[in-house]
């Protein structure tokens, strides 16, 4: 068999050329050294600074001037993350250094450097050093902090100019938080979720995440950053500068609002825009000409079907949930239907989210629902039985009697059913976790399997 796509043509083991087959070995021996860095699957999260500083005392991960930009936030850290390091590297001129998580494809997604993926062939190299390291001073790093310490190593042995850094989890305990002097700290949002580990109320989450603001840096505030006192007394006892971003009409407008200010601060005298730059699975809008399985590679359609708009929204918390809808409702015609295929992971607060996106009646977004479609993800440890999602939904006393919910275990029939049925003027909406994301671009074309590898997206037994 043979596949079509970009203009290169794959032939052999199922469709993929001998290179095809060198980079899946080359992967393969790249996860075996990362599981050599003590990844187990079962130690879940462990939040705390001890290890990661121990590791980066003796690799010396801080021993140049590298500049760093810190950012925390319930809900869209990763996008002002992403669009920084965008104006940083395109319209200041600088080298930088890009950290995010999770990752979708591959786990070389979230460690970059102007916006290149790192190399099978480095992150099998750091690796080794990480493991080797861990080894002689006897820790043993999570996931998650291996996954951190080799972007710190990467980015100091590339001599970046910046290094853009999200948080993984809150902000004082969470493993990036071993930068010292950040040249700013960010929160782009406040909101319940994590409240295992953070704590049970928005004072608790929010100062936790405010550990990040360190003495002397630039602070900048997104609107939603409550209770937001927290915030400003922390930076008045560092003698920090507040930048308190307003509220915009949109999340994505927030987001780049937020990513802007830290731009400023670097360089007075940039006056760019972010708004177009267009962050993975955070609202992100594809449009693919006729059918899934004949278009989104080889762009050939022999039925010239209409064109179809997917959205791509990992939407994981209430919070998250009603920045979506909002979304929804002011970027399409009135006359929009969705259709919603959704899958959440095992602690979030599934009704409060399903009621955020699905119930309310006052701004009338209920009855632009065409459908909706529980699903399940990557990662069978934490993904909910979509059985109790609907179950969930069909026990809202408010809920359109002409609403039915209906459940597809398999996430990529689900979407690929989803999409092949969508009637004009209608939506899909792939929502509910980053668990999810994979398998849907994977359905429709838009990635194929040879891109992607194992490698956990997140610690499995939180």
């Amino acid at each position: 068999p043979s596949l079509n796509c970009a203009g290169k043509t794959y032939v052999g083991i199922r469709g993929y050329s001998c290179w095809d087959v060198f980079g899946l070995y080359s992967k393969i021996w790249t996860m075996k050294r990362l599981r050599q860095l003590n990844y187990n699957k079962n130690l879940g999260i462990r939040l705390g600074l001890e290890r990661m500083s121990a590791l980066a005392s003796y690799l010396g991960v801080f021993d140049n001037n590298v500049k760093f930009v810190h950012v925390a936030g319930t809900n869209g850290k990763g996008s002002v993350c992403h669009k920084t390091a965008y104006a940083i590297q395109h319209d200041l001129g600088f080298r930088v250094g890009l950290f995010t998580s999770p990752h979708i494809t591959t786990f070389r997604e979230r460690i970059r450097i102007d916006q290149h993926m790192i190399s099978s062939d480095r992150a099998d190299d750091l690796a080794k050093t990480i493991a080797d390291a861990a080894s002689k001073i006897k820790v043993e790093p999570t996931y998650f902090e291996s996954l951190t310490m080799m972007a710190f190593l990467d980015f100091h042995l590339n001599r970046v100019d910046y290094a853009v850094i999200e948080a993984g989890l809150g902000g004082a305990t969470d493993a990036t938080n071993i930068i010292e002097k950040p040249v700013v700290a960010a929160i782009s949002s406040v909101a319940l979720d994590h409240q295992k580990f953070l704590g049970p109320d928005l004072e608790s989450i929010a100062k936790n995440k405010s550990g990040i603001i360190k003495p002397g840096c630039a602070v900048v505030l997104g609107p939603n950053s409550n209770p937001i006192n927290i915030f400003k007394d922390r930076a008045r006892s560092f003698n920090c500068p507040v930048h308190l971003v307003e509220r915009k009409l949109s999340v994505n407008a927030e987001n780049t609002a937020v990513a802007e200010a830290i731009v400023r601060i670097l360089s007075s005298k940039w006056n760019g825009s972010l708004a177009d730059i267009q962050i993975p699975c955070r609202f992100e809008k594809v449009t693919i000409n006729g059918e899934a399985s004949e278009t989104a590679c080889t762009g050939n359609d022999s039925r010239q079907s209409s064109p179809k708009t997917v959205i791509f929204d990992a939407a994981h918390n209430p919070d998250a949930f009603s920045r979506l809808r909002i979304d929804l409702m002011s970027s399409f015609p009135s006359a929009t239907k969705f259709a919603f295929v959704i899958a959440m992971s095992d602690g979030k607060d599934v009704r409060e989210s399903l009621n955020q996106l699905l119930m309310p009646e006052c701004d009338g977004f209920s009855s632009r629902i065409h459908s909706v479609c529980f699903t399940r993800g990557q990662n069978e440890g934490r993904i909910m039985d979509p059985s109790v999602l609907r179950d969930c939904l069909n026990s809202f006393s408010m809920k359109r009697n002409d609403l039915t919910a209906i459940v597809e275990k398999n996430p990529m029939v689900a979407v690929e059913s989803t999409f092949t049925g969508l009637p004009h003027s209608t939506v899909m909406v792939v929502c509910g976790t980053f668990f999810l994301m994979n398998a849907a671009k994977l359905s429709l074309n838009l990635i194929r399997e040879n891109e992607m590898d194992n490698v956990e997206m997140n610690e499995q037994n939180i």
